[in-house]
């Protein structure tokens, strides 16, 4: 199996609505997590059309089970006759040691080309949704007057989704938010 290193970094605001975090570090926590193992815990998360229960909330925690540093995700919510669900996801973990980390060098990323902020997720996710249904191969293509467009091309259809007016931020972070139109 070969493992592929990736790095995250996000402010808590844009992933959560209320957090608390108590570590030695400096209330910093570094993990080492199995992406498609997050990726299956984040689905049962996640609105779609075809889940048998509609998401209300989603509490991550950070805990030991067996010796096991895991995060489990409870996901509440409710079918669509008003039962209530609580469905739960470990995701096992690896928590780094903050010496371990500082040895890490940050991934050599080549400057991109261009910087787009994208349209509200969840209308981005509708549409790719729709489009994975009628085609393996999704091309997105973007350009510095603001414009985003996702199109799929096949024997039998053709689909392309535009945005236009979304923001071309300059480079280094970004700390607005941009709506396309």
């Amino acid at each position: 199996m070969t493992r592929m290193r990736a790095e995250f970094r996000s402010g808590l605001d844009a992933l959560f609505t209320g957090y608390r975090i108590q570590s030695n570090a400096d209330n910093e926590i570094t993990m080492a997590i199995n992406s498609e193992a997050l990726l299956a815990a984040l689905r049962s998360a996640a609105p779609s059309s075809s889940s048998a229960y509609e998401t209300e909330e989603v509490i991550v925690k950070l805990a030991k089970k067996s010796g096991q540093a895991v995060l489990t995700f409870e996901i509440n919510g409710q079918t669509r006759v008003g039962r209530k669900v609580r469905v739960a996801h470990d995701v096992k973990i690896e928590v780094m040691r903050p010496a371990d980390v500082a040895k890490m060098n940050e991934p050599l990323c080549p400057e991109p080309d261009l910087h787009i902020l994208l349209p509200p997720l969840q209308k981005l996710r509708t549409v790719v949704e729709r489009m994975k249904l009628m085609s393996d191969v999704l091309a997105v293509r973007a350009n510095n007057n603001g414009c985003l467009r996702l199109s799929i091309n096949t024997e039998t259809v053709k689909v392309d989704t535009e945005w236009k007016n979304c923001s071309n931020p300059q480079s280094g972070p970004l700390s607005y938010y941009s709506v396309c139109s």
